[in-house]
């Protein structure tokens, strides 16, 4: 006769490190409160878990002075309502008391603010049922250019433009040329720093143009749109001619260029 079986059993209970309980996405973000860095992130609490009942949360970011806060709605995902009365994040520009920039609730598509204030101003509230992941922002801090350029021509050696009102959003329907100039067997050492113009698949709407020369039927370097990523472009000529169009609907925070002029070198 075989002699069968014996199971024994004990309750355990887990042990779960502070570290395994924090998504690696969120490690260094912060929660509510006060933020002088100039850069940083921010979670609801829990995230990407859902946030608690409840709850009312204020966080203020502080930007240097001649400083602007650049804030990226990276997540947004709360109870849904149509006026936002139930859970909802609100942001101002400024303090508590300054201009209201949007009251979100719902699922938020991705997107970015620019504040025309050194500071920001973000209210949290849930209420007593239902909730959802929350959200997850991140900011920088963004130097405000008083010696940039906007439209024209330029002639010094080194130098930056500006899309109107940036770091905020650029106008609707304008149009914008610029030509930089630098002195002969020099070349142009074009760095884009910055470029987000409105979207889409021909840069039909809003589009930054760029040619390598003085005129508009210089050669093309790229048509742009969308949010592009800083590089640099060389000019093989001591010309660089720039146009910026928007159209009449939607816009972004623009673009800022900045310019060096290089010798060539020859052979001797």
């Amino acid at each position: 006769m075989d002699s069968g079986y014996k199971i024994e059993w004990t309750s355990v209970v887990p042990v779960v490190s502070a570290a395994t309980t924090q998504s690696s996405s969120t490690a260094g973000c912060e929660g509510c409160g006060e933020f002088n860095a100039t850069s940083g992130c921010i979670t609801s609490q829990d995230w990407p878990q859902n946030y608690p009942n409840n709850i009312d949360c204020s966080i203020t970011i502080h930007a240097s002075p001649n400083h602007t806060i650049r804030l990226a709605i990276v997540e947004l995902s709360l109870e849904y309502s149509v006026s936002c009365q139930y859970d909802y994040l609100e942001i101002r520009d400024g303090d508590a008391e300054d201009s209201l920039v949007d009251t979100y609730c719902g699922h938020v598509s991705p997107h970015q603010l620019i504040s025309s204030t050194q500071d920001v101003y973000i209210t949290f509230h849930s209420d007593v049922s239902w909730s959802a992941s929350g959200y997850k922002l991140e900011w920088t801090s963004v130097p405000i250019d008083t010696g940039c350029g906007v439209c024209g021509s330029f002639n010094a050696t080194s130098g930056c433009v500006i899309s109107e009102d940036w770091p905020q959003n650029y106008p609707n329907d304008i149009d914008c040329t610029i030509t930089i100039h630098t002195s002969a067997n020099h070349t142009i050492l074009l760095d884009i720093v910055e470029l987000n113009v409105e979207h889409s698949s021909t840069c039909q709407y809003d589009y930054l143009e760029i040619r390598d020369g003085g005129s508009d039927d210089s050669t093309l370097f790229d048509t742009y749109c969308g949010d592009v990523t800083p590089h640099q472009l060389s000019s093989t000529t001591q010309d660089i001619y720039i146009k910026f169009h928007s159209d009449v609907s939607w816009s972004a925070p623009g673009y800022r260029i900045e310019w060096t002029s290089v010798p060539v070198v020859t052979d001797q």
